[in-house]
């Protein structure tokens, strides 16, 4: 009986320690890709017909391996720079300010 208790014990031990490097990991990975990235200027950018921030942000952001969530985070900090709320519309003629980043070597 003790015998068991030591194993499932030590299986327990296992699974913990593996859930616990795996996260780490993850985080680890999500810390390194944005430590890598800094703002190097910003753009001033013309809006044209049928542009959304959606579609300004995937232009602008310079990462073809880009998640949606990256994206996202991204058309937020256009918004935040723009002072633009989500009922907010853009149109076409006028200009807002996007941040271009810069891809620093390290990683």
């Amino acid at each position: 009986m003790k015998k068991r208790v030591s194993v499932f014990h030590c299986i327990i031990a296992v699974f913990i320690i593996c859930t616990c490097f795996f996260v780490f990991q993850n985080i680890n990975a999500k810390t390194k890709y944005e430590s890598t990235r800094s703002i190097s200027r910003y753009e001033s950018v013309l809006i044209y017909e049928g542009d959304s921030v959606w579609s300004i942000a995937k232009t602008h952001l310079q990462d073809e391996d880009a998640s949606d969530d990256e994206i996202a985070s991204y058309v937020e900090q256009i918004k935040s720079l723009n002072h633009i709320s989500n009922d907010d519309r853009i149109y076409s003629g006028r200009y807002i300010i996007v941040p271009i980043y810069q891809q620093n070597k390290e990683i």
